[in-house]
């Protein structure tokens, strides 16, 4: 097949796209729709909707002239060094199908630990499993592989900014943000792998076109890896620090206290954080909560940003290396059109300005909060600011002065205990 351009390519075809309603697929849609008007049709498979039988469904999806299966990077956890092809896996996964239809959920509850091996949880275990499936059945089902990363806010579409769900860093930068999460186990040195969603969906539209267009079909089936570290390296520190100063000009409604989070690199320094400074002033406040006859709620928001963060953990502690030749082929395969219709470069990225547009549209699109309501958030934020200062050197004091009155109270009984030895029982001789 000899189409020289994406817009013509995907002209007068059909797309059946699995998962429409998530945050790459919203933007998929989109992209698709705006990209590619000559587009015959969209399917998307929308559960529990039933105006379209499942007969209808299976022959739409294999009218259908090329499949693609979004993975993740991180679907081989265990392989520090991630090539461009499928891994051998050593569990089958229609077992694991069948198992799950047959044993009762307790059951599966208990043994899911044992199953998961390496992988910190069931996303990452099931592309694993589902890479396996798809391999499968290559080449008869003509289908390409392709793994994002973590998937971060849009750069420039739909809006810059625009996000849709709390799932990673997003809901570290915003817990963050609003004063509750102050502390992160991670490897600040280490490069963040990281790619906006507008980014890693034009990769996905091109490898389709690519891979679809080539003369010859591959023997082995094709896979993408969306991993640009190498282009831009940017370590946790520099997130950590762009977040901060981005979340300080543009402050979060709601803030429970100053943001002045921390990350790291010590598990028993950031366990003492997590007593003193999130279990610590969650259980006080429901106490307070208690005693003025409210609901309590901070003790719950803590164990879910536990959850969160020990799953978010896991991916900052560790560093992979990760092959892209495919990427860079797709990127000298694209015309001048598709170049910048599906851009797949970093020129022009402003990693400050891209920061900004997040949080703004982490206010915007997920906290539903006013931009009116900037100026007088500013002004709260140094209030805090001051409250934040005072209470931590009221801490600090109180903390050399618990020191210095142990101290001089071991001293006062090291002193007592000297002079008792030192006088002698009466009528005693030398």
């Amino acid at each position: 097949m000899d189409v020289k351009d994406i817009e013509n390519f995907y002209a007068n075809r059909s797309v059946f796209i699995t998962g429409a309603s998530g945050f790459m697929g919203k933007v998929l849609v989109e992209k698709l729709l705006y990209g590619c008007p000559s587009l015959s049709r969209i399917y998307i498979l929308l559960r529990p909707k039933k105006c379209v039988s499942i007969s209808s469904r299976l022959d739409a999806m294999f009218r259908t002239p090329v499949f693609m299966h979004i993975s993740t990077a991180f679907c081989h956890v265990d392989i520090t060094e991630m090539k461009e092809k499928v891994y051998d896996s050593d569990v089958i996964p229609d077992d694991i199908i069948r198992m799950t239809q047959w044993l009762d959920d307790d059951t599966i509850e208990i043994i899911t630990p044992r199953l998961l091996g390496p992988h910190p949880n069931c996303y990452t275990y099931s592309k694993r499993l589902a890479e396996t499936l798809v391999e499968k059945h290559y080449p008869k089902l003509p289908v390409s592989i392709v793994r994002p990363p973590i998937v971060v806010p849009a750069w420039k579409e739909p809006v810059p900014g625009w996000v849709d769900n709390l799932n990673g860093p997003m809901g570290l930068l915003v817990g963050g943000a609003k004063g509750v999460i102050r502390t992160m186990y991670c490897k600040g040195e280490y490069i963040a792998e990281v790619i906006p969603v507008d980014y890693a969906i034009n990769a996905i539209i091109g490898f389709s076109w690519l891979t679809t267009t080539k003369k010859d079909r591959q023997t082995k089936i094709p896979v993408l890896n969306i991993t640009e570290s190498k282009s831009i390296p940017v370590s946790w520190n520099e997130i950590m620090e762009l977040g901060k100063k981005a979340c300080y000009e543009n402050p979060f409604e709601m803030m429970l206290w100053y943001p002045d989070g921390n990350i790291h690199s010590s598990w028993i320094v950031h366990m003492l954080c997590v007593i003193f400074f999130h279990w610590l002033p969650a259980i006080l406040i429901d106490m307070l909560m208690i005693i003025f006859r409210q609901k309590t709620f901070m003790v719950r928001v803590q164990r879910r940003i536990t959850e969160g963060l020990n799953v978010l953990q896991y991916f900052t502690t560790k560093q992979w290396i990760f092959h892209s030749e495919t990427l860079k082929d797709l990127k000298t395969s694209l015309t001048e059109h598709d170049k910048k219709m599906f851009p797949l470069t970093t020129d022009g990225f402003d990693i400050t300005s891209y920061f900004r547009e997040s949080v703004l549209g982490a206010r915007h699109f997920l906290m539903k909060e006013d931009p009116k309501s900037l100026p007088r958030q500013r002004k709260i934020l140094k209030v805090l600011y001051v409250l934040h200062k005072f209470v931590s050197l009221a801490f600090y004091v109180f903390i050399m002065y618990t020191i210095i009155s142990f101290m001089e109270r071991l001293r006062h009984v090291l002193s007592a205990r000297n002079f008792k030895l030192s006088v002698k029982p009466f009528g005693s001789t030398s």
